[in-house]
């Protein structure tokens, strides 16, 4: 028989590129949350929580630029 999960994989919880995760609790319940550098926004959950089954509620956001690149063809 399986014990049941009392932590989630720290490994999947990395810090995205181009940002930081905040939190260094991985039992279950607890929550860790993600922040993106200037001029990059976060593209997902902000907070991810680790739950009963030893999984994190989400995926790891992305971090995204800001700046958008227009190419006009003439």
């Amino acid at each position: 028989m399986k014990s049941p999960a009392v932590a989630c994989d720290q490994s999947e919880v990395s810090a995205p590129s181009n940002g930081q995760r905040i939190g260094a609790e991985f039992r279950i319940g607890s929550a860790v949350n993600f922040t993106c550098d200037d001029g990059y926004e976060l593209d997902g959950k902000q907070s991810l929580r680790c739950m009963e089954n030893g999984r994190w509620s989400s995926s790891v956001p992305k971090c995204t630029s800001k700046v958008r690149v227009f190419v006009e063809i003439i």
